[in-house]
């Protein structure tokens, strides 16, 4: 099988710091609706001079419908649809929210999903920082009528929650630990 595509995520502030990095790539940004919007007419000077092309969609990191109902705005399946869309073919891609964690971890799940098996694909996060927005995940696989990746992302949520465990009052993760009490 072939490699992975190559994926980078992260988080807004990275991105700015990241800019350089982030030339000769293709840029799929996920924004906040409520942040000012000079900080994606930025993200589009750069992205419009130095990268290979970019695709965006504005919604929360929120997953259920009562959330819209305190102001925030869900991801679309329409949103999710677009960006695969775009995104087939190219490579390499920088999958860029404003924390880093959620809205870009799914995509980028889904994007590597359009070129490999879910179980491949899902080898683009690192359980001990990624956490995929389900709504997203879920529109992801029936977009791409593959209710596997559903199933492989609910695997690996449950791994990575896993991954932290408290026991003695020391909570482990990753290479560190710490006491917590």
């Amino acid at each position: 099988m072939e490699e992975l595509p190559d994926i980078r995520i992260e988080k807004l502030d990275r991105f700015f710091s990241n800019m350089g990095k982030n030339r000769e790539r293709y840029i799929v940004s996920l924004r906040d609706p409520s942040k000012k919007a000079s900080i994606y007419r930025e993200i589009d000077r750069f992205c419009s001079k130095n990268s290979k092309g970019i695709v965006s969609a504005y919604f929360d990191d929120i997953w259920l419908p009562e959330h819209e109902k305190m102001g925030f705005k869900l991801p679309k399946k329409e949103d999710v649809a677009n960006i695969l869309e775009w995104a087939k073919g190219k490579n390499p891609v920088t999958v860029h929210c404003t924390g880093g964690i959620s809205r870009s971890s799914a995509i980028a799940y889904l994007i590597a999903c359009l070129t490999h098996p879910p179980e491949e694909a899902i080898k683009v996060l690192n359980p001990l920082v990624h956490a995929p927005n389900e709504l997203v995940v879920q529109y992801g696989a029936e977009i791409l009528r593959n209710p596997r990746i559903f199933e492989v992302f609910k695997d690996f949520e449950s791994k990575a929650k896993n991954f932290i465990s408290i026991s003695d009052g020391i909570v482990l993760g990753g290479s560190s630990a710490f006491r917590t009490g």
